[in-house]
């Protein structure tokens, strides 16, 4: 089936993102979107409140538990709206894709899931579809609004890269540990496949830096989601950043940051960040510039480490790097190497120096 076959389709709740005030608010952030999405003017602070239970906490070990999360949607949503906490066994994604999919369609409300292991809340506020003539859907990708310090708005991420990188079993706690949790309505039937799937879909058989230009690579990755508005950049774009290769400390596929111009696309009206994997071709990734990508140059971070050691011998790799973890949940949070009097560090985008990147959390949630 060629691409030219296939119907998209995009099934939403929009909202809009809110940052969370504080780092443990990553669940009354997320409520805060489906109450503004309704209306419903409530605090990150009143949230809060509601949400934390010290007695659960001793227990769960997530600031902001689903049943909290729960609590407080009901407390403060219509009556006709009833919030519960969906759990699935670690080996039912493409049910949870489902149920996903189910809440935006047929309940018309956003849908807060717990990602990364249980140490954060996020809002899934769309989901892109495709359908085939003899009828094949499949879920080409997921929008996500975090509300994380300095995220943008409509992160647009790819479900095999959704399944494999967010949506991963929670570590805390006893009661939904090695769980997968959503929240969604208590009348929302468990769908059977009726919409979503893991994809398997190999979008290019092969080694495509070998025969496409970067924004080649980039638009061929786009045009199997369906986004054949973004296109290569023009002149008048300012100085902007040429595309990167980078590479995946943990060894599961280096990739190339692209940017293209999304002005024209309704989901992100703006330049944007592309993500593909470099040896599929494969898409992970789009988001918009804002704070999406900030890179040092060679010079630039020399003078960051300069700064903070001004006698010290400082060397820097010229390549970059990322590894997935709590403080890197996004492909375009990538590091520097960085060698200061003959011993190795990581620059974070964020301007700190790491000796590992390893994060080693009190809690989640």
């Amino acid at each position: 089936m060629t691409i030219e076959n296939i119907v998209f389709e995009e099934v939403a709740s929009p909202c809009e993102r809110v940052e969370q005030q504080t780092a443990f608010y990553c669940g009354a952030a997320c409520c805060k979107m489906v109450f503004d999405n309704l209306k419903i003017p409530v605090s990150q602070a009143e949230a809060y409140q509601i949400i934390h239970n010290d007695e659960r906490f001793k227990t769960e070990e997530l600031y902001s538990d689903p049943l909290g999360i729960a609590a407080c949607l009901n407390i403060k949503t219509p009556v006709d709206i009833s919030f519960e906490v969906q759990d699935f066994s670690s080996t039912d994604k493409s049910i949870v894709l489902d149920q996903i999919y189910y809440t935006l369609k047929f309940l018309r409300i956003p849908c807060l899931v717990l990602v990364q292991k249980g140490n954060h809340w996020v809002v899934i506020s769309a989901v892109r579809m495709t359908e085939e003539v003899g009828g094949n859907r499949e879920m080409r990708g997921v929008y996500i609004q975090n509300p994380w310090y300095g995220s943008t708005a409509n992160k647009y991420v790819a479900t095999p890269e959704f399944l494999d990188g967010w949506l991963t079993p929670i570590a805390w706690g006893e009661t939904w540990k090695n769980s997968l949790v959503i929240m969604s309505d208590e009348k929302a039937p468990r769908p059977q496949n009726i919409a979503a799937m893991q994809s398997s879909h190999t979008l290019i058989s092969f080694r495509p830096s070998a025969f496409l230009t970067k924004s080649q690579l980039a638009q061929s990755a786009l045009r199997e989601h369906g986004f054949n508005e973004i296109l290569n950049l023009g002149g008048g774009a300012g100085d902007i950043l040429a595309p990167i290769d980078v590479v995946d400390l943990a060894g599961n596929g280096d990739y190339t940051i692209i940017p293209m111009d999304g002005t024209n696309s309704a989901n992100f009206k703006d330049f944007v960040y592309v993500a593909v994997d470099s040896a599929s071709g494969n898409l992970l990734e789009i988001e918009r510039f804002g704070n999406a990508l900030q890179v040092y140059s060679d010079s630039e971070a020399k003078g960051v480490i300069q700064t903070l050691h001004p006698s010290a011998h400082v060397t820097i790799d010229p390549l970059y790097y990322w590894e997935r973890s709590f403080i890197a949940m996004s492909r375009f949070q990538i590091f520097r190497k960085v060698g200061i009097d003959g011993t190795s560090f990581f620059l974070t985008s964020g301007g700190e120096i790491k000796a590992d990147l390893a994060f080693t959390a009190k809690a989640g949630g």
